[in-house]
């Protein structure tokens, strides 16, 4: 039955000139989890499609080589990460000082003033959170939340799903993405996707915005911290404001830093 599931499926696929067909079973993953990142190293008239525990490639010789081994090197078993994640933040709050004079009697008669001020100024906060992950999963780091939702990210919002700039949003929650792909040798291959979506749970919601085009690809190295936040501040705005971001209220910059030791 199976074989006949994959002869189906396989004369659905359009053959490219000179293509090579091969099948491979899938043993310790799903095969639909394979299939999109095995296309990535493909040419785009060449194929791949999942079949139940199967892959089906169909490329010339080369591709069809780089492809095979692609499998070989995520089809194990998968293993479980401890993933921690240590945030420092400093914010500067816009300085604002409010000053009233109180004038009062005395008992002898004498009138007496005072001053009252008050000033909002800087601020340090740190924090650390663990996630614990399978090779292949995903999970959220959250970096920031009740942020202004500001022209700034309206813009992102209109720029990437076609949302207009102007919005009653008040409040959004920002942070990224993680997906531990895969461990090779003393390094973990990371995919991180910027993220900005709800903080209000109630009344007009900010959306969640899909930046999965903006998805990069990282090697942090096993049981060291990594400067998460100094790579992503170079990869993209979106990514650039969520760590650093600013308003007419103050300014906020975060030190992100990212540790994942295996926990099998």
């Amino acid at each position: 039955m199976k074989k006949i599931l994959l002869l189906i499926l396989l004369s659905t696929l359009p053959l490219c000139a000179f293509a090579e067909v091969k099948i491979i079973e899938v043993k310790h993953r799903a095969a639909s989890s394979l299939e999109s990142q095995v296309r990535e190293i493909l040419d785009n008239d060449e194929k791949v499609q999942a079949a139940g525990s199967h892959l089906i490639l169909v490329a010339d010789g080369e591709s069809l080589q780089a492809a095979v081994k692609l499998i070989e090197l995520l089809d194990v078993v998968q293993r479980n990460l401890l993933i921690r994640v240590r945030q420092s933040e400093n914010r500067q709050v816009a300085g604002e000082e409010s000053a009233g004079t109180v004038r009062y009697n005395t008992k002898a008669g004498v009138t007496t003033s005072a001053k009252i001020s008050t000033h909002l100024g800087n601020s340090k906060q740190s924090s650390e959170q663990s996630l614990l992950l399978v090779e292949g999963g995903r999970g959220l780091i959250e970096v920031g939340r009740d942020i202004p939702y500001t022209q700034q990210w309206a813009a992102f919002s209109g720029e990437n799903s076609g949302y207009a700039a102007s919005t009653a949003y008040k409040k959004v929650a920002t942070g990224f993405w993680i997906y531990p792909e895969k461990i090779v040798e003393d390094k973990v291959l990371v995919d991180v996707e910027p993220y900005i979506g709800n903080a209000e749970q109630s009344g007009t919601q900010p959306p969640q915005i899909d930046f999965a085009q903006l998805r990069t690809r990282l090697q942090v190295p096993l049981g060291e911290w990594y400067p998460l936040g100094n790579q992503l501040m170079h990869r993209d705005k979106v990514s650039r404001a969520i760590i650093r971001w600013r308003s007419s209220d103050g300014e906020s910059d975060k030190r992100l830093e990212i540790r994942i030791d295996p926990a099998d």
